[in-house]
Formats: structure tokens, C-alpha cells, sequence
């Protein structure tokens, strides 16, 4: 298990931390990462279990990122890579950056914006500002869902509209204030490449790219269920309802148990 602390914290919060705690995934989850329509969001919600302070319906879209965060970092790490097509010569060069470094870029991008967190999970803008108090909440998936239908060019509004609680919902200041307060993990990631050195920008999404990685990781899953299946003769449904660690460490006990291959005979 593993408890994350939200997005939304701020060095002068004194509202109490929003929390979630999460199962480990397992090998049914990770499996389903290459299934159309499965998205990282969905994989979130499902590793929520009791025990924080929020529950699944009620995570915001910055809790869902916030979430795909905490899973990569548990999974693979604090560090991203990359494989970036070049625009100039079209050879694929690599990248890389520290993910708390882009986290903490990300939640100053916004500058600084009167907001603070209230203990009911809302938010509210500074009541001294000519433009006056603005209270709100976070954007989630299903106040997305509810603005699909509008035109492209009205959704951001009509989302607005939905998370004011009270004041002005076409404050000026209320979308940086969103961004402040929930930052999204969805950014134009700079780099130059290793072969030209042209600098560019390339779409970054955290939570496709521990979808891709997760993906990208099934034949080593499947050669796991094959020596697991083999040693133990458990069932495919069996061994995809371990969580993952204990697979892997099963896996790695087989491997130890395993006789060294005989090496032939050399002639002097």
C-alpha cells in the first residue's frame, strides 16, 4: 500500500492534507494497459482503496495526475526519458529530466496567484482584490464529460461556470488560479537534439507516457506468467491477481532455484 498526498498543498496550507491510499497494481492492470480506451485515469480510480481522506468519485483531474505521478515514481523511478523524433532531421534522439524538478516547474508556472485551500476541499481567491472573492473547486472528469458537447470554443467557459461556487466565474484571475491550485501533468517539454541541435518543444503527457511504459513492458509480464504458470502451476487469472511486486519476487526466486547452465567441455 502507499498513501499519496494530493495536489493542492501550498507551504502556507493549513488545511488539513487530502489523501489517498492505493493497492500495488497488479499483473490484470498492467495487462490492460495496452487495451483500447484504457486510459490512466481509470487505472487511478481503481487502485484507490479505504483508508484516505478522498474517495475515488469524488478525485479532481489534478488528483488523477497527481496519482500517475506517485504510481510512476513507485514503478520506475524519478527520472523521465525520452525518445524524440527530431522536426529538422527526423533522427530519434533522447532526453530526460527529473520528475519532481517538472512537477515543481509546473506548479509555479501559474505565478503568484492570491489562492488558498479551505477545509472543505475548495478554493478560494483573495477576497482583496478589485475583482473580489472568488470560491471554487477543481475540475473533474465528469464536469468534462458534461461540457463535451459544447463548442471547442465555449468548453473552457462552461467548465468555469461549473466550478464557481461563488463570485465571477469569468474572473480573470481564475484559470491561473486553477492552475495553481491542481496543476495538470500536460506540458510542451523543451529539448535540442543530440544530432542537429535544433531546439524544439514535444507534447509531454505523464499519464499516456506511464500507460506507453507500462505497455511497452508486456513481454517481460508475459515471460513472468510462463515461469510462474510452469513452477507453481497456478492459473493465468492466478497470476494476474498478484500484485506485482510479490510476482516478481516469486519470479526472482525460480530464477535463484535455477541449476547454471553447463558449459561444454574446452580442449587445451
Amino acid at each position: 500500500m502507499m498513501t499519496v498526498v494530493l495536489s493542492g498543498h501550498m507551504a502556507a496550507d493549513t488545511a488539513p492534507d487530502r489523501t489517498v491510499v492505493l493497492r500495488e497494481i497488479t499483473g490484470a492492470e498492467e495487462m490492460g494497459a495496452r487495451a483500447v480506451g484504457v486510459r490512466a485515469e481509470t487505472l487511478a480510480a481503481a487502485l484507490v482503496m479505504p483508508g484516505g481522506t478522498v474517495a475515488a468519485a469524488d478525485l479532481t483531474l489534478a488528483d488523477h495526475d497527481a496519482i500517475t505521478a506517485a504510481l510512476y515514481r513507485a514503478l520506475y523511478g524519478a527520472r523521465i526519458e525520452c525518445h524524440v523524433p527530431c522536426r529538422a532531421c527526423d533522427r530519434r534522439f533522447e532526453t530526460g529530466f527529473a520528475l519532481d524538478d517538472w512537477l515543481a516547474a509546473l506548479a509555479e508556472a501559474a505565478g503568484p496567484v492570491p489562492v488558498r485551500r479551505l477545509d472543505d476541499g475548495l478554493w478560494r481567491l483573495d477576497a482583496e482584490d478589485p475583482h473580489g472573492a472568488v470560491r471554487f473547486r477543481l475540475p473533474t472528469g465528469a464536469d468534462l464529460a458534461a461540457v463535451a458537447g459544447a463548442p471547442e470554443a465555449a468548453r473552457a467557459e462552461a467548465l468555469r461556470r461549473r466550478c464557481v461556487i461563488e463570485g465571477d466565474p469569468d474572473d480573470p484571475r481564475l484559470d491561473a488560479a486553477m492552475s495553481r491550485a491542481g496543476p495538470l501533468l500536460d506540458d510542451e517539454i523543451e529539448a535540442v537534439c543530440a544530432y542537429c541541435d535544433t531546439p524544439q518543444a514535444f507534447a509531454f503527457r505523464l499519464s499516456d507516457y506511464l500507460m506507453a511504459a507500462l505497455a511497452r513492458e508486456r513481454p517481460v509480464l508475459l515471460r513472468e506468467i510462463h515461469a510462474l504458470a510452469a513452477t507453481y502451476h497456478w492459473s493465468r487469472a492466478e497470476i494476474l491477481a498478484i500484485p506485482r511486486g510479490e510476482r516478481r519476487d516469486h519470479v526472482r526466486l525460480i530464477q535463484a532455484a535455477a541449476p547454471e547452465p553447463r558449459r561444454a567441455a574446452s580442449w587445451a
